[in-house]
C-alpha cells in the first residue's frame, strides 16, 4: 500500500487511515487515528473556553 504510485496516495487523513493495514502497521495507524481526533478535540476546547481563543 504505501509502495504504491503517488497518484494512488490518500488525499487526507480519514482516507490515509482508512488505507492503512492495522495489523501490518500498527504504529503508523495509531498515529494515524491521533491525528484525526486531534483537530476535533482542539475546536471543542475552543468552544468551551473563547476567551483564549481569538476567532477571526
Amino acid at each position: 500500500m504505501w509502495q504504491s504510485a503517488e497518484k494512488g496516495l490518500p488525499s487526507n487523513l480519514l482516507l490515509a487511515l482508512g488505507a492503512c493495514d492495522k495489523d501490518a502497521f500498527p504504529n503508523i495507524h495509531r498515529l494515524l487515528l491521533i491525528a484525526c481526533t486531534l483537530p476535533i478535540n482542539l475546536a471543542i476546547i475552543a468552544v468551551h473556553y473563547p476567551e483564549r481563543f481569538e476567532v477571526d
